[in-house]
């Protein structure tokens, strides 16, 4: 899977972990998560629309990476997957305040 990352992202990966059914690695010191995409393809557009919004409202969320092909999904063994860039400080709890916001 390293070697896929690498070659479909253009990066060089510090390190790679799996975690239940994804993968944690490092990138430019930076923590980044492969992820497989359990819902249907059309379903990103919506997914991405709401991060936008979320955004543009100053909520933290979870940024996506484009693949060399300037694409979110990536399909590695006929599997679809999606690399997540966590928040800054994946730690930082959302409370209901932010959410009402």
């Amino acid at each position: 899977m390293k070697n896929d990352i690498e070659y479909y992202y253009n990066i060089k990966i510090d390190n790679l972990e799996q975690l239940n059914n994804c993968y944690y690695f490092s990138y430019n010191q930076n923590p980044y998560y492969l992820v497989e995409l359990n819902r249907p393809v059309e379903d990103l557009k919506d997914i991405l629309n709401v991060c936008e919004e979320l955004k543009k409202k100053n909520i933290k969320c979870h940024m996506f990476m484009l693949n060399k092909d300037q694409k979110i999904i990536t399909q590695i063994n006929n599997i679809n997957y999606l690399i997540l860039k966590p928040l800054e400080n994946e730690k930082d709890e959302v409370d209901l305040i932010d959410i009402v916001k």
